[in-house]
This record gives structure tokens, sequence and C-alpha cells, in this order.
């Protein structure tokens, strides 16, 4: 089955795994589940990872071991993507979640997470599909005011990059924190939290942050395992504020009720290897009554080093920009959402490469949010130059225990 658009041709899966995947989304969504999920009763480690209003909580896990003073809980997750329509254009080096129709399995992850002596959190997660290594951590959690994560994990810059990608509306993150947030580094990050205005704070110095061969390709997730070798160290910092409560981990609204908001900001200086620069973010995140709002800023200068240490360079001085604005609402545990994002990789050209996305996408949460569908559509334009012919509709589903 094809679709003739402009004189070039869009490539579909068959027409009986179209009609599949939109049949099984459509039953999923009309499906209520007997079973519900296993709850364990909330102990400190339910407040792992960042453990402050509106950071994220690492998925507990449904498996508990406990001994003595340690407590251990498994951790996995399993995403599987049916590309359903592709455009004679798309590409995966350019941001494009499909290339062509076909299947695609985005994260496999399997993990633990646990505390010792209830103040010592830690956490050890590796992806099957990507990085060999995702998070590898321990903390010190007893003070609220003073908190320390020493090992790799997330960066505390970004917003969308800080929030899982298992808690988006839509099916991943926003391309723009995906291509310009630097996401997982090894390093010690020191905190603290406070109950008025819900204010939370992160400074965390890291090996330095070094990118992928091309823009969307992001920031190298957890380099210098082994040794800060080749890179110099960077230092990040980000504030946040909750003034009417907490806002939860999530994008969307799954709770309902009053009106609650988030608003922060975050910066870096970065000596990587190939490059040095900073980047600068702000954000607001607002929830009330099923409606979500998330809109994010992003900026960054970067220079390529005189004599770089890694291939991970630019060829010369670059300041990019991006901006992204999600909206949406959940109704009886299905979730819609439209994102717009405006990207541009080098701010002082006009070209093919400053482009605007369009996402739109339906979903369902099923089993107390542990298994997730979506179906979502993607538009690409590029905002000079002549369009290219580049959508994609996806289906998505995810279940993580």
């Amino acid at each position: 089955m094809r679709m003739e658009s402009n004189g070039r041709r869009r490539r579909w899966l068959p027409t009986s795994l179209v009609l599949a995947a939109l049949l099984a989304s459509a039953w999923l969504a009309s499906t209520s589940f007997a079973a519900t999920a296993l709850a364990a009763e909330p102990t400190a480690s339910d407040d792992a990872g960042y453990a402050a209003p509106g950071y994220p909580k690492y998925h507990p896990g449904q498996a508990v071991v406990e001994r003595g003073e340690m407590q251990i809980r498994l951790h996995t997750r399993i995403e599987l993507r049916a590309g359903l329509l592709a455009g004679e254009d798309n590409q995966l080096d350019r941001g494009d979640l499909v290339e062509r129709p076909g299947f695609a399995i985005p994260r496999a992850r399997f993990g633990l997470q646990g505390h010792f002596a209830k103040h010592v959190p830690f956490t050890i997660v590796t992806d099957l599909v990507g990085s060999p290594l995702t998070d590898a951590w321990i903390g010190y959690d007893r003070f609220h005011f003073l908190k320390m994560w020493f090992g790799a994990r997330t960066v505390p810059f970004s917003r969308s990059a800080i929030l899982s990608s298992a808690d988006a509306a839509l099916s991943e993150r926003s391309r723009s924190s995906n291509a310009m947030a630097p996401f997982r580094q090894v390093g010690l990050t020191v905190g603290g939290d406070y109950g008025l205005l819900g204010l939370s704070w992160r400074l965390g110095v890291y090996n330095g942050f070094d990118r992928g061969a091309t823009f969307y390709l992001g920031a190298v997730n957890s380099s210098g395992l082994h040794g800060n070798k080749f890179h110099g160290l960077s230092t990040v910092a980000r504030l946040q504020v909750e003034p009417m409560g907490k806002i939860g981990p999530s994008v969307h609204d799954l709770s309902g009720g009053k009106l609650r908001l988030a608003v922060g900001g975050g910066a870096y200086m970065n000596d990587g290897g190939g490059i040095t620069g900073a980047g600068y973010s702000a954000d607001l995140h607002l929830k009330v009554a099923g409606v979500h709002l998330l809109a994010e800023w992003i900026r960054d200068n970067a220079s390529p080093k005189d004599r770089p240490t890694t291939a991970s360079t630019i060829p010369e001085t670059l300041t990019r920009e991006a901006i992204s604005a999600e909206l949406g609402y959940v109704w009886n545990k299905m979730t819609f959402a439209a994102r717009v994002e405006l990207v541009n990789p080098n701010t002082t050209v006009k070209n093919s490469d400053d482009e605007m996305w369009v996402s739109a996408a339906v979903g369902r949460t099923l089993v107390g949010n542990l298994l997730r569908v979506w179906l979502q559509y993607d538009h690409r334009r590029e905002q000079a130059g002549l369009p290219f012919d580049n959508d994609s509709l996806l289906f998505k589903i995810m279940l993580r225990l």
C-alpha cells in the first residue's frame, strides 16, 4: 500500500500489519484489565533518584528483596515500536523515529535499585539496546537540605531530559532535549530540597560532555567510565520551584486535581575532549484537572578545541537554540498530546537544518501506568529551502516492571 505526495513515495508497512497495529491500539484502549499492579509498601527506596518534588523517581519495580539493612527492587523495561508510515526522505540521523516501515526496540533495560541502612540509595541499570551502562551510582540522603550522589546518572540540566521517557505524554521526549541536553555522565552531584515553595537545587561536577557525529544524536552518554582520559571537567547547576505542591514524575496529569506548576532552569560549563562551551535552559511545567503544559527553551554555545583529544568535534563556533511546547489531556486513562518544536542547529545561518517539528499522539495507560501504548504522527518541516517528504506514523508499546 503506497500513498503519493508531491511526486514522492511514502513507504507503508503491508496493509495487514497496519490494520493489526491499529486494532491492537483500539483493543487496548477499550479494555479494562482485571489484574491490578501489585504495590509494595512505600519505603525510603521509593524516593531514590533525585528524591525531590518534581524530579524523577526511578521506577521501583514490583519484585522486592529485603534482608537486614538492605532492600533491593528489580527493574525491567521493554519498548517495542512499529513504523507504519515513513516518508521518502526520513532519516534517523536527522531525528526521525522511523526511517523505513518496520520494527524497532528503542529500549530493553534491566537493573536494580535499593537502599542500604535507610540513607544510602543505589542504582545500577543497563540497556541491552543502547548504552551498556545507563545508571550506576551510590548516594547519601539523610538530610533533605544536603544530599549527594556519586556515579553515572542523569545530569540535572533540562527538565525534559530529567523526566523519564517512560513517563512522557508522547512516545518519546522532545527532539530538542535529546539533541541539546547532556543526559548521563559520570560525576558527583549534590543538592537540597526545601518545603518552602518546593525549592530544589542541584550542583554537579562531571567528566566533560562530547557530542555524537550528528546534531540529533546528541551528547555521548556516560563517556569516560574507566577514567577521565580525554576530557576536562564540566559543571552543571539547576534550580526549581513548585509553589503549589508536588507536580509528580510524569509529564501528563494522571491524577488530575488542582493547579500545580514547576518552574526551573539550568546551566552548564563544558570542557569536553573536542568541544568547549556553555548551555542554558528554562522550563515551565503545569498540570490541572487532567491538562498538562510543558514548555522548554534550550540554548548553547560550542567551540572546537585547538587540540581536540576526541573525534567528537565541530568545524566552527556554533550557537544552537531550540524551543518546544507541549499540550495534552488525560481522559479515562486515554492520553492526548501534541507538541511543536523549533530547532536551530546554527543561529548564524538560515538553511534546511532550521526545522519545525509537529507531533501528535493518542495513548492509553494500563495496569497502574506499567503498560502503555501510543499511536503517534510526526511532521518535520524545513524552515528554509525545499521541503522534504518526511512524515511518519508509528505504534509503540512499553512494559515496565
